[in-house]
């Protein structure tokens, strides 16, 4: 591994949760990369638990403290392509995942 990540929502969730695995991990990383649907979805979480501002403060910190990653052209055919080949397997994933693999 070359000590880059990119981050999904489970394994975050993971690392604040203080999983030793994903905090030893990325302890190692030297950079981490978070695509743009997975900040929507720690935001959404936030917003949904008992401390929103608190939680989505957590959100915000952590996501400027990392790379971004947003979605262009190129990730929207890859993300079809990847829809298509799963539909034709019969093995569909959630659409947020399907995002998430290009990158």
């Amino acid at each position: 591994m070359n000590g880059r990540y990119v981050l999904d929502t489970s394994v975050v969730i993971a690392l604040w949760s203080n999983d030793q695995q994903v905090v030893a991990h990325v302890a190692r990383a030297v950079q981490l990369f978070l695509p743009s649907v997975v900040l929507g979805e720690l935001y959404y979480g936030a917003l949904r638990s008992q401390k929103p501002q608190a939680n989505s403060q957590q959100v915000l910190e952590f996501g400027s403290k990392n790379t971004i990653l947003g979605s262009d052209d190129i990730t929207a055919q890859h993300y079809a392509a990847i829809k298509n080949r799963l539909r034709i397997k019969g093995k569909p994933i959630p659409e947020n995942d399907i995002w998430i693999a290009k990158v």
